[in-house]
């Protein structure tokens, strides 16, 4: 078979290139990747939570990932679902998933070589008058146009001696995952925000229930302050205080639909959809949702699993301590292999001929020997940015912490407070009956019957408050242990960071 110059010249280049490779290669493989190893942080943890606010709530493996259905309300369960699919804050985090996967697949495309492909044209004269040994040119050859045809293949690729590509990989690496787990951690704070904002509404149907009840009992012993009034045997002081009672208790319905209102319109934002749409959908009153019966927390060690935002600042260390190996690769040289391969002619018919082949390929060699001391300060810098992030880090632990003991807190004093509420809802609903029975009978005055009506409305309406707030204090509680997202599927030895340790050693 017959070999074409441009066969020549290829396998001119081969060898050659394939020679430069193997010395690289063994380069490479006797060097490490220069900047501290990452070491995962160490937390220090409580063994359980505080015995005397976990009372009644014991802990264990809590399997939280679908909390809302512990409350068996199938109205909430579809509002959760129904923004999961719809809210614009995750659908933003997903987009942000999907820059940080790009950010990687840049900073991957850094360790293979970099090929380019360019012809050209041109045509072009020389002045006729320009001087060659004191003589004009045109006096000399003649002068006419040339048509230059060109065309080459160019690579070039970065020789990652010291690991400055492999450092930004592993920094872009952590990003894509903490960005991830930043989903995770608006995923966790929508559905929370959904059931929190839900409960408000039916709360507040209630409490309208309740001033609207009361209303109608009001105004019934109004009637029978009007009778005994035309009677003669009811002074008008009572009549004017009875009015008062019901004016008094019809004042408080329209700033409770005002706030149904505001309720209904955030509800539906979360969802993506337009402020009253889901007015009519609401309509129909319903209870808040009991407390589930068993309530379970996890240990305090499962947060560093469980929780997104801990997952996500730790990633975000992984990162920062990643950019300092790739600021100190800038104290080393950088070795990078280029080549070129490509012909040029006059004539576009000789533009493939081995006469017109040209090529060009060695190693290049860049040293930043004295840079005035900038590149030990940029590495000062990553390494003030490491600092930051283990900060970051041990804080998001401790208010992981915080949020659920403060939640448990919150529930174990509200069961207590709601106990008494209920017994006190029960007495004043007794006393309201007593009352009205011995005004009837002539046998007391109004102003006891003003006192047991005035009294059962605000008792009613606070155990309507406190039943919602042993709900909303769950809720906080499940949100705060993280529920409603799964572990990440990529982790790897960095699954289950526990807390602060070396960040290794720079080589």
């Amino acid at each position: 078979m017959k070999t074409t110059p441009y066969l020549v010249a290829t396998s001119l280049l081969s060898r050659t290139a394939r020679g430069l490779l193997l010395v690289a290669s063994l380069f490479v493989i006797g060097c490490a990747a220069v900047g501290p190893d990452y070491v995962p942080p160490i937390a220090s943890m409580p063994a359980v939570w505080s015995s005397d606010l976990a009372e009644g709530v014991p802990s264990g493996d809590a399997e939280l990932h679908e909390w809302w259905k512990l409350f068996e309300d199938p109205v909430l369960s579809g509002l959760i679902d129904r923004a999961s699919g719809g809210n614009l804050d995750l659908r933003a985090a997903v987009s942000r998933i999907d820059e940080a996967r790009a950010m990687l697949g840049v900073a991957r495309g850094a360790r293979l070589p970099r090929i380019d492909a360019d012809a050209s044209y041109s045509r072009s004269r020389q002045s006729s008058e320009s001087s060659l040994g004191g003589k004009s040119i045109g006096d000399l050859v003649s002068v006419s146009d040339v048509d230059t045809y060109a065309t080459a293949i160019g690579a070039g690729w970065e020789v990652d001696v010291f690991g400055r590509v492999r450092r930004s990989v592993e920094s872009s690496h952590a990003n894509w995952q903490a960005s991830v787990e930043d989903y995770g951690a608006v995923l966790v704070a929508l559905r929370a925000e959904v059931a929190l904002v839900y409960i408000k509404t039916r709360t507040l149907q209630g409490r309208i229930a309740i001033a609207e009840r009361n209303v109608a009992a009001q105004r019934a012993s109004r009637e029978i302050v009007r009778e005994r009034r035309a009677a003669g045997t009811a002074p008008g002081l009572e009549l004017a205080q009875a009015d008062a009672n019901v004016a008094s208790t019809e004042a408080i319905l329209p700033q409770l639909r005002a706030q149904l209102r505001l309720a209904t319109n955030r509800l539906s934002v979360l969802l993506g959809e337009h402020p009253g749409a889901l007015e009519e959908e609401l309509r129909t009153e319903s209870s808040v949702p009991a407390p589930p019966e068993g309530t379970l927390v996890s240990i305090p060690a499962d947060l560093l699993r469980k929780r997104p935002d801990i997952r996500r600042a730790e990633r975000l260390l992984a990162a920062q301590t990643a950019r300092v190996g790739v600021a100190t690769a800038d104290l080393y040289p950088r070795l990078s292999l280029s080549g070129v391969f490509g012909f040029s002619a006059q004539s576009a018919g000789d533009l493939f001929q081995a006469s017109s082949r040209t090529f060009g390929l060695g190693p290049s060699l860049v040293w930043n020997v004295f840079a005035g001391g900038s590149v030990r300060s940029t590495i000062d810098v990553e390494d003030a940015g490491v600092e930051q992030a283990l900060v970051a880090y041990e804080h998001t632990v401790l208010r992981a912490l915080e949020d659920v003991e403060s939640a448990l807190t919150s529930y174990s004093h509200e069961r207590t407070r709601n106990t008494s509420l209920s017994s006190a809802v029960d007495a004043y609903r007794r006393a309201v009956g007593f009352a009205e029975d011995l005004y009837k009978g002539g046998t007391t005055d109004f102003q006891n019957v003003l006192d047991a009506q005035r009294n059962l409305l605000a008792f009613e309406d606070q155990l309507a408050t406190s039943d919602a707030a042993l709900v909303e204090h769950l809720v906080t509680m499940y949100r705060a242990m993280g529920g409603a997202w799964n572990v990440s599927p990529m982790r790897s030895a960095t699954e289950a960071p526990a807390g602060k340790g070396e960040r290794g050693k720079r080589k």
